[in-house]
């Protein structure tokens, strides 16, 4: 992975979205995404081992998990579920593709100095992050 991805990353909300949509792809209650939408997001992403550590601060509620390039990894959803993931590197962009039960998506991430746009997908429906770097 670029060393540009390792370091903490807080959410620009101003520049965000797509989200309801990208919610309601994945079955997501209005009530859950009206609570996921209001809290605060701050990634840090760091080289642990043979693979990397990601960590999801929501003031509030965490998660984090280690993944490794191309091995499958069950990791924790907010909603107390999980996923199946599998991060792929394709030049500077770092894919993820993940899996539940009833559906599938992915992340793609990008970072141009200071700025890591993430787009979501599910179907048709996109979601577009961008975070700045601490």
């Amino acid at each position: 992975m670029n060393p540009a991805f390792l370091g903490k990353w807080n959410l620009d909300k101003a520049r965000s979205w797509g989200g309801e949509a990208f919610a309601k792809a994945l079955g997501m209650p209005d009530e859950q995404f009206a609570m996921f939408d209001k809290m605060e997001l701050a990634l840090t992403i760091s080289k642990e081992g043979g693979g990397y550590k990601f960590s999801f601060d929501f003031k509030g509620a965490a998660a984090s998990y280690v993944v490794t390039v191309g091995e499958p990894v069950t990791v924790p959803m907010l909603d107390g579920t999980s996923a199946r993931l599998t991060l792929t590197i394709v030049g500077d962009t770092v894919k993820e593709k993940y899996k539940t039960t009833k559906f599938a998506w992915t992340i793609t991430r990008t970072v141009s100095g200071k700025e890591q746009k993430v787009v979501s997908a599910a179907g048709d429906a996109k979601m577009t992050h961008f975070f700045v770097k601490e």
